[in-house]
């Protein structure tokens, strides 16, 4: 049988939480597994809203809906114009991303994905 955590690290587990800390930052700060923290968290905090994992997205939604108009009006037909619309405003964005940009909003026009 699993030995249980004492009420005190139990405390600073919810407080280390409340604080925003990482649930692996946390982990290696109590000397507890990952696994062990988010046991804790799910019981303390049943509502709380998680992360939603994967790779950050490099242009927002907003952006896209923006390129996507522009692409839509004709006023930007190639990647080259895509990736010079996203540098204007400060993106640090590689022109293989909006190279990948334009056929996704071309195949959105012809088909309508």
């Amino acid at each position: 049988m699993p030995k249980s955590l004492s009420a005190d690290i139990k405390n600073d587990i919810k407080s280390a939480l409340l604080d925003g800390k990482d649930s692996m930052e946390v982990a290696n700060r109590f000397g507890v597994t990952y696994a062990t923290v988010n046991n804790y968290a799910n019981k303390f905090f049943p509502n709380r809203q998680r992360g939603l994992g994967g790779r950050p997205m490099v242009v927002s939604a907003q952006t896209k809906r923006f390129i996507k108009l522009q692409v839509l009006q004709g006023q930007l037909k190639t990647a080259k114009e895509v990736h010079d619309k996203l540098t204007e405003p400060g993106y640090s964005i590689s022109y293989t991303v909006s190279d990948k940009t334009v056929p996704m909003f071309c195949n959105f026009l012809f088909y309508g994905l």
